[in-house]
């Protein structure tokens, strides 16, 4: 008997049984059940065992085989009636029957495919919740492209309205702007994204629903060149370039993670931690604007971005695989380890033309250089003919011509020369800024190791003081070991010891290494 014949006579069963009040006396299509059994929980162990032996083909053996059963719901069901405590055996039947009853977004499974780029989705309950509290989406604008993915988190159904509502508000709310005019992109991302924090607490305070948040990753793309990232919570954004390894490029908002970033734990110390407690979330009052990650960056060619709710990576490494695999073998990974959490995956691929536009112009050269006349000759004849006539015609008007040549040879070199070298100092100019954008952002997420890497290999002017504010922002995320490093290698402090000074005044700051962070900017 196939799983879904099972599953639908054994919620059959269980809607009879909700109406009657009691375990009815017949059960149909399903066979090794003795209906006799007094015992509630005895019998839910039962079709538990049948449904068990439909699904996998084989005696249950006190161990549920996760590896054969690959659907939400399915599993959670039997976990639930298979127990070996017979204390432990879920046994009504109302709940039951809302276990095995599917929603639409228990599993969603899309991929959309355009001349420009391709996106695939895959969101699943997981194994073990009852409920999808993720929520993701992806947008197409006149000249963006938004794509987002949201954790909820709250007791009950708050989590999964938290991420539907602030996806909701901010598509809403991007709407409203063309990118190709704004010059602040930056800080209108932020501006959005605690605009949707105030939603979240209006929602939860007019509905009575408590406590209600969700984690909210946005990676902006527009005209295809510049990444924009919008950023609060523990989901993630990795970015992959062909012939390196997958990066992480948005900092984790967990505790544990701020703890280690502020050098109050230490990295060895960070399983005596509890990881799923966030201190930055949509839906919380202590968000602050600065709080919220935002940063951009140009995207190249071969660029592919993956964006994930924690259900993933705290699951399953994220490698070059990962980015690659098909869906169907990316689903078989998830449910391999049996999935604690809900599950969400957005992949973006783009798509070079550059070999569309080699293509075109392979054309251009195949068109003939000499086009045939009429009256068949041959081209090389022709141009002899025709230039030695000219020779013998007028000798001192091909002395003229051969001045001309020559000048017009020498003004050409000349254009050329100057062509060259305004391109090599555009391509410069170009990797400087692309040099300068890779500082600033190892610098946010606070990587001390690639920023120095960075300063050794390329021309990175550290002393520039427009650098001044890559040390004021290591200082404001309260990382004091990047602040150290910065002013060890250069980097101007002139201009904001005074910001500092006063910003560790107002706030009374006693962070681990303040003493001699101030000591070293001379303050």
């Amino acid at each position: 008997m196939s799983t879904d014949k099972s599953v639908e006579y054994i919620k059959e069963y269980l809607r009879e049984w909700i109406d009657l009040g009691k375990c009815p006396d017949i059960l149909i299509g399903l066979d090794m059940i003795d209906l006799n059994l007094k015992d509630e929980k005895d019998l839910v162990y039962q079709l538990g065992v049948n449904l068990y032996f439909a699904v996998t083909d084989e005696k249950y053996q006190g161990k549920l085989n996760h590896k054969k059963i690959k659907k939400p719901r399915l599993y959670q069901f039997l976990k639930m009636v298979l127990r070996e405590d017979k204390t432990e055996i879920e046994s009504n039947p109302d709940f039951l029957l809302s276990i095995l009853e599917e929603e639409k977004r228990d599993f969603i499974k899309e991929e959309r495919i355009t001349d420009e780029y391709t996106i695939d989705c895959f969101s699943t309950l997981g194994l073990t919740r009852l409920q999808n509290q993720d929520y993701v989406d992806c947008y197409q604008f006149d000249n963006a492209l938004a794509l987002m993915v949201a954790d909820g988190v709250g007791g009950a159904e708050s989590g999964e309205i938290a991420s539907k509502i602030t996806i909701e508000f901010i598509l809403k709310s991007l709407k409203k702007y063309d990118f190709i005019q704004e010059n602040n992109i930056d800080e209108i991302l932020r501006e959005i994204l605690f605009e949707a924090n105030q939603n979240v607490l209006n929602y939860a305070k007019k509905h009575n629903m408590g406590r209600m948040g969700t984690t909210l990753s946005l990676a902006l793309i527009v005209e295809q060149f510049t990444l924009y990232i919008a950023h609060v919570g523990d989901s993630r954004i990795y970015e992959y370039n062909k012939g390196k390894k997958p990066r992480q490029i948005t900092p984790d908002h967990s505790e544990i993670e701020m703890l280690i970033r502020e050098g109050k734990v230490k990295e060895e110390d960070r399983e005596n931690h509890k990881k799923n407690i966030l201190r930055y979330a949509i839906g919380i009052e202590n968000l602050k604007k600065e709080y919220i990650f935002v940063q951009n960056s140009v995207i190249r060619g071969d660029t592919s971005l993956l964006l994930c709710s924690d259900g993933l990576w705290e699951k399953i490494g994220i490698d070059k695989q990962v980015f690659f695999k098909s869906v169907d073998e990316l689903e078989n990974d998830i449910y391999a380890v049996v999935p604690t959490d809900n599950v969400t995956v957005l992949r973006y691929f783009s798509i070079e033309q550059e070999l569309d536009d080699f293509e075109m112009v392979e054309e251009d050269f195949n068109e003939p250089l000499i086009k045939e006349n009429s009256q068949e000759s041959d081209p090389e004849e022709e141009v002899e003919g025709n230039l030695t006539s000219v020779i013998e015609k007028s000798p001192k008007k091909m002395k003229l011509n051969k001045k001309f040549l020559s000048l017009l040879l020498t003004l050409l070199l000349g254009i050329c020369l100057i062509g060259f070298y305004l391109i090599n100092t555009n391509i410069a100019t170009d990797q400087s800024i692309e040099n300068q954008t890779i500082f600033f952002r190892n610098v946010k997420n606070g990587d001390i190791n690639e920023t120095n890497r960075l300063i050794k290999m390329v021309d990175i002017n550290i002393v520039d003081e427009n650098n001044h504010s890559a040390l004021y922002y290591s200082y404001q995320n309260r990382d004091i070991s990047m602040s150290l490093f910065l002013i060890e290698q250069g980097i101007d402090t002139k201009n904001i010891k005074q910001e500092i000074l006063k910003d560790i005044k107002e706030k009374e700051q006693n962070l681990k290494g303040l003493k001699d962070f101030k000591k070293r900017l001379k303050i």
